[in-house]
């Protein structure tokens, strides 16, 4: 799968990220997962990672989950990740509710 080979660049790795956005079947998730934390080769533009969490999110990740994921984006630069961090106040599935340590993850992960 040209999304999890470290091997090829990385541009050409997020296209294929996002085309399993659309096109991905059930074992898709679990096979991206690694690549939001960095387990899956170089992604300076964090261009994987904002696809693989647009997979991800809401359905297969948790809030607690993601919080922690959340870093600064790069500066000068406006790839899927920085689109990811900018419309997530706006998913257009709303999670499951965020109990008070969902809650507590958030404020510690942006604190």
């Amino acid at each position: 799968m040209v999304a999890l080979d470290a091997a090829d660049h990385p541009q050409v790795r997020a296209g294929a990220v996002s085309a399993l956005i659309r096109c991905g079947d059930a074992a898709v998730p679990d096979l991206i997962r690694p690549l939001v934390v960095g387990q899956g080769g170089p992604d300076s533009q964090d261009d994987i990672k904002g696809n693989a969490l647009d997979l991800l999110w809401p359905d297969h990740i948790t809030a607690a989950e993601l919080f922690p994921l959340l870093t600064p984006t790069a500066d000068n630069y406006f790839g899927s990740y920085a689109l990811f961090q900018m419309t997530l106040p706006d998913t257009r599935q709303a999670p499951a509710p965020c109990s008070r340590g969902c809650l507590a993850t958030f404020l510690a992960a942006i604190c």
